[in-house]
């Protein structure tokens, strides 16, 4: 599972048209699903991105986790596992089926929410998304489940 991880203003996904989810001052999570995920990579992923702490302290540093209260931004992209080592079109062969996909992205949002107590404000899996952010520092990281556990 790959994500990646952005420290927001604020943030919005519309779909046709239709704001589906809106959220200030949060994190937004880029979701990829990688073949062969298991589920103990989507509870690290849920752990990590509950744990995260990127958001400053009284002395400036970099030492809370989003408040608990605040809802994620969540947005499922496939993309997040194209190659781009052979040639200049990206190869998309290690992203998972879209059913296998699609169910561990649900359940990844049912973790954070049953077992993290997590808000989610989600986008919707397999559409064609637009989505706005004000990324704030920027923080932007990378979670590999793969190469970082």
């Amino acid at each position: 599972m790959r994500l990646v991880i952005q420290r927001i203003l604020s943030g919005q996904i519309s779909v046709a048209g239709q704001m589906i989810a809106k959220t200030n001052q949060s994190l937004a999570v880029f979701v990829g699903i990688e073949k062969d995920d298991s589920e103990q990579e989507l509870l690290l992923s849920a752990k990590k991105i509950d744990g995260l702490r990127v958001f400053e302290d009284d002395a400036g540093k970099m030492n809370l986790s989003l408040p608990k209260e605040l809802p994620l931004l969540m947005i499922p992209q496939f993309t997040l596992l194209g190659s781009l080592h052979r040639g200049f079109r990206p190869d998309f062969t290690q992203a998972e089926t879209p059913e296998k996909a699609k169910a561990m992205y649900e359940k990844l949002l049912h973790v954070l929410k049953q077992d993290y107590h997590r808000t989610i404000e989600s986008g919707q899996f397999a559409a064609d998304m637009e989505v706005q952010l004000t990324i704030n520092g920027p923080v932007t990281l990378i979670f590999d489940t793969r190469r970082n556990a």
